[in-house]
């Protein structure tokens, strides 16, 4: 029994040509990644910003929570509210509390707000109305009497109830600070059948202009059948002068010409739909003659 043995072939040197090629890939892959590197972090820096942009602000919540109060104090603003909720101005709200659609207690940052605005007019010498009304910030720049502090505070509660605005809670606010009636006139089951017919009066005549050449004396003719007709007519006169004793006179002739008379044509249409001229009343069609007449006879002479 023979065993046979052999051994595994040795490894190949690394040849010249192949350490050329590993040398330029590493390049190759150090030269994109430098490029590449400035690209990710500004991607990474913009995602940063844009999470940040989508929280809401901690300084606009902050204002809005000390807004009428002492930094650090609990915001009363907050009370009768959800104590866990941050919101902002409501313009909504304001307006569903002034048709009494909400209570009070729900509109705690507007009233106030009102408060705020209206100490602050009061000082200025502006006695704003009682009873229902409410002071709304609706041009912040033009409130007198503002600080510097206040006016940013302001701003930044109004920004921070626009900010993740629930636009179906605008719309339950709108729909509850709408002022309804059961009944109405021009709904027929809401009694409106009840009244009787529209009763028509007399026609309001248009207002039109009067025709006052024909009094000043101008003279009308009939032109004959053709629609032509032709005056002569003196275009110019001899001239007179004054001359010395035995002084030489200078001659002049008149002139003459023509006026031709040409006729023009005058038109107007209405259309009419025989239902119309049938069961109008008064007589549709009476009144368009005699409105088509009045508006030619204006037209064809100077007013």
């Amino acid at each position: 029994m023979s065993l046979a043995t052999a051994a595994a072939p040795a490894p190949e040197a690394a040849t010249p040509a192949s350490n050329g090629q590993a040398e330029l890939l590493s390049a190759i892959r150090q030269t994109v990644s430098d490029q590449i590197a400035p690209i990710q972090q500004a991607h990474a820096a913009l995602q940063t910003q844009v999470e940040s942009l989508l929280k809401p602000t901690p300084q606009a919540q902050s204002a809005a929570s000390s807004l009428f109060g002492a930094p650090g104090a609990a915001p009363g603003i907050r009370q009768g509210e959800d104590p866990l909720g941050s919101r902002g101005y409501s313009f909504a709200k304001a307006a569903a509390l002034r048709q009494n659609a909400i209570g009070r207690e729900q509109c705690k940052i507007e009233l106030q707000m009102h408060d705020l605005l209206s100490t602050v007019m009061r000082q200025q010498g502006f006695v704003p109305d009682a009873g229902d009304s409410i002071l709304v910030p609706l041009w912040i720049d033009g409130i007198p009497g503002l600080s510097t502090t206040q006016r940013a505070e302001v701003r930044a509660t109004i920004q921070q109830g626009v900010h993740g605005l629930d636009l179906d809670h605008v719309r339950q606010m709108a729909k509850a600070a709408a002022v309804r009636q059961g009944l109405s006139q021009y709904d027929d089951t809401g009694l409106g059948v009840l009244l009787g017919p529209t009763t028509m009066g007399d026609l309001v005549d248009l207002i039109r202009a009067k025709e006052v050449f024909s009094r000043a004396g101008s003279t009308q003719l009939a032109l004959p059948p053709n629609g032509r007709l032709r005056f002569p007519r003196q275009t110019g006169a001899t001239t007179a002068y004054w001359v010395g004793e035995s002084g030489t006179v200078t001659s002049s002739e008149p002139t003459s010409g023509d006026i031709d008379m040409i006729a023009k044509k005058l038109a107007t249409l209405v259309k009419l739909p025989n239902e119309l001229l049938r069961f109008g009343n008064p007589s549709v069609e009476a009144f368009v003659r005699n409105d088509m007449a009045r508006v030619m006879a204006l037209a064809g002479l100077p007013l």
